[in-house]
């Protein structure tokens, strides 16, 4: 079965978020410098890319050409909450505390298919964790547009066709002993891997081991072995589109150039209409990414940063209240720190078109470790937010680190911040809310403008193609509620609608809309909230 790149194309207009200030009060919000040396995969590698090299003026307003979905649903009802016709004697009368203006048809760009990504780790993914569906079916039914596979530190010392199941076993090294080896039921294989995006509808994202061939001077095998992969998936009925090769492997800008020029040119030799992902460096500044560029752009079609909230960086944060005083979370550089460094190099080194990609994004240590003064419920409303500032941003594609993190390869099992909770059978933890609230995405476009860093309550909105369907995402970083009133002038409205993640993050609350004219709503937002607010005429 071929497996096409899933495309739909949406319009997407400009929001002004009318907080109490003015409508360009959007702020970058330095909260640090220098590199970021996060660990990105829990195995003490510090290894975020944070770049402080390079200057952020780049216009996240570029279009994204990425493709979208072919969903043509465009029914303002998208969860089963009920739509309400609602009276403006509503508590009308109450003081509107935030105001959110919806006034511009501007198109600003294509919201990718991509960004509510997974992330897996191939030796932690056991066949008992997947066995009842109920990953898979969540998948499905949230529209997760990509998986990451088999992960990031373990593709450096895998071997795609005769695994170890060891997170760092190389069969390529000399000195690994293969009685260490891993009962094939307690990883996740290739012919799993594609079983799962048959059945949840994603677009695979597949990775290449780049490093082995390097350490022991076995390029041309490496790069016959990532032919061999391609081909294998052929074979199976999937043409993958996108590949990535390596993760944070270390190489200076003229060596990965290499490798991936090696590498890309054998793997088109069985699939010429692959995309290739070039992983970020550590640490990956401006220059790097430019010279990578110039070197190997004509075979490089995306590339990616890494980045978790909670590390030691400088950059996102180390405690709850630190996260609560931020605004937008990591003040704006997930953009200026990531997306335009790569941007920027990118386009300077002649090469505008290649996507931008966030794949390996979520909690860090204060969080997985819980040192941060999170609960479980914060902890997974803080990753939303980087979420949303993802969407907010631009992005191309982007994967959420981890599904879920258990003890199978020696590391302790995180209660907080995963996807799923490894110490509760895997039931899904508050962060699953708010993929559930943007799956809508998959049928909507963009763009959104913050308003000034002090504000708590921040977000973006989106129309569907025709303009029938407005949705505003909106986060409340207060501790108390907050009466928010939409206008919006791209439509009458003739119902509408609002869903939240608030705590414990259980479900999804429908909230009460008053509809006050044909132009305004209000709701009142939870304390420490994320909600979809669904205007439709």
């Amino acid at each position: 079965m071929s497996k096409p790149v899933i495309c739909m194309t949406f319009w997407l207009f400009c929001c002004c978020l009318e907080l109490g200030c003015s409508k360009d009060a959007e702020q970058d919000g330095e909260n640090g410098s220098g590199d970021a040396d996060g660990d990105m995969d829990g195995d003490g590698d510090s290894d975020s890319d944070a770049d402080t090299d390079t200057d952020s003026d780049a216009d996240t307003d570029t279009d994204s050409d990425s493709d979208t979905d072919t969903d043509t649903d465009t029914d303002a009802d998208m969860d089963g909450d009920s739509d309400s016709d609602m009276d403006a004697d509503s508590d009308t009368d109450v003081p509107v505390d935030d105001t959110i203006t919806i006034n511009s048809p501007q198109v600003k760009w294509t919201i990718s298919p991509y960004l509510n990504g997974m992330h897996f780790v191939y030796p932690m993914e056991s066949d008992a964790i997947y066995a009842d569906g109920r990953i898979t079916d969540w998948a499905k039914e949230n529209r997760i547009g990509t998986a990451r596979f088999p992960g990031g530190t373990v593709v450096k010392y895998w071997s795609w066709d005769d695994p170890t199941g060891v997170f760092k076993g190389d069969r390529w090294d000399p000195g690994y002993d293969a009685s260490n080896d891993v009962d094939g039921q307690f990883w996740m294989s290739v012919d799993e891997y594609l079983e799962f995006c048959a059945a949840s509808g994603i677009e695979p994202l597949m990775g290449i081991n780049i490093h082995s061939g390097e350490v022991y001077n076995r390029r041309e095998e490496s790069a016959q072995r990532a032919k061999e992969l391609v081909q294998y998936t052929l074979d199976k009925g999937w043409t993958i589109t996108f590949w990535y090769l390596g993760n944070e492997d270390g190489f200076s800008a003229a060596l990965m150039a290499d490798v991936v020029n090696a590498h890309a040119d054998k793997m088109r030799e069985a699939n010429p209409n692959i995309k290739i992902i070039a992983t970020k460096n550590k640490p990956a500044t401006y220059a790097y990414y430019k010279n990578l560029m110039l070197k190997a752009g004509h075979n490089i079609d995306a590339v990616e940063c890494h980045f978790k909230w909670g590390n030691d960086d400088g950059l996102s944060g180390l405690t709850y209240q630190e996260w609560r005083t931020q605004s937008p979370i990591c003040n704006q550089k997930i953009k200026t720190k990531n997306y335009d460094v790569m941007k920027n190099a990118c386009t300077d080194a002649g090469h505008p078109d290649t996507l931008i990609m966030m794949n390996e994004w979520g909690p860090g240590k204060a969080i997985t470790k819980e040192t941060g003064g999170f609960s479980k419920y914060t902890a997974g409303l803080a990753m939303v937010d980087f979420l949303v500032e993802i969407y907010r941003t631009g992005y191309d594609m982007a994967c959420y680190w981890n599904t879920q993190w258990n003890d199978n390869c020696g590391f302790s099992a995180a209660a907080n911040g995963h996807l799923t909770d490894a110490t509760d059978n895997h039931a899904f933890n508050p962060v699953a809310r708010g993929f559930e609230l943007l799956r809508s995405t998959k049928i909507q476009d963009r763009y959104i403008q913050n308003c000034k860093p002090s504000s708590l309550v921040y977000g973006f909105a989106s129309r569907n193609e025709n303009g029938s369907v407005v949705e505003v995402f909106v986060i409340n970083k207060n501790t108390t509620g907050r009466v928010l009133a939409v206008e919006c002038t791209l439509l009458t409205v003739q119902t509408a609608s609002a869903l939240s993640m608030q705590q414990p993050g259980e479900t999804l609350i429908p909230l009460d809309v008053a509809i006050v004219t044909s132009n305004q709503v209000r709701v009142t937002l939870p304390p420490l909230s994320f909600s979809r607010i669904t205007l439709a005429q």
